[in-house]
């Protein structure tokens, strides 16, 4: 693993079952190196396997063949408790839609993941990202708010890296501005992979790359 380089893929591929028992390959032989810091967005269609590659980026997932390699370590030879535990501390999550629990406050939400529960830390991150309705239910906010507490949730165990699936899917054209400038200024704390199928992201990038079929297009 090169220096700097956070995340390292090789050959991946992921194969799932159909119950017909065909074979449906979601991803075929990845190469791919993440440098620390650096903000990725990953460009493709609706099925062209990009969550599918977000999840094993994660270590949500174990690919079919190939290897993933996070700061040094193999992600297959680690254990699921072990695993289990470097996902919660190192990897945070953002999704198209926000996935905040309805029956918890903001503060709450964000303060779920937390390996210690801590109010005043929650509060600090939700202020960073220009939030402050503390109290507020995910019902009650507009869908650019359910997204900043969704991302102070991402950061609040200072993950090494921020998983992005679609996260702008439910913003308007200037929302997901704001949004991918919020983004854009974390980059310093936090490595950044975002998959998308909108290509006017790409422009807040240091690498875009495109995936088509399950393969990366270079």
């Amino acid at each position: 693993m090169t220096k700097n380089c956070i995340l390292e893929l090789k050959d991946v591929g992921k194969t799932y079952s159909h119950p017909s028992g065909q074979k449906i390959s979601a991803l075929k032989s990845i190469d791919l190196k993440v440098r620390k810091d650096s903000l990725i967005t990953i460009e493709g269609p609706s099925g062209s396997g990009k969550s599918t590659l977000l999840k094993i980026m994660g270590m949500l997932e174990i690919p079919s063949q190939g290897s993933v390699i996070f700061k040094g370590r193999e992600v297959k030879d680690i254990s699921p408790q072990k695993r289990s535990s470097l996902i919660r501390n190192e990897i945070g999550f953002i999704l198209k839609r926000d996935n905040l629990l309805s029956y918890l406050n903001a503060l709450e939400n964000v303060m779920l993941p937390m390996i210690n529960s801590n109010p005043d830390s929650a509060r600090e991150m939700l202020i960073k990202v220009g939030f402050n309705k503390f109290k507020s239910c995910p019902k009650e906010l507009s869908p650019l708010e359910l997204q900043k507490v969704a991302l102070a949730r991402a950061m609040v165990n200072q993950p090494s890296i921020i998983l992005a699936d679609e996260a702008t899917g439910e913003l308007d054209k200037l929302e997901s501005k704001e949004f991918m400038e919020l983004l854009k200024h974390f980059q310093k704390e936090f490595t950044i992979i975002m998959a998308t199928d909108d290509s006017h992201l790409s422009k807040y990038a240091d690498e875009s790359l495109k995936i088509e079929n399950g393969a990366l297009m270079h």
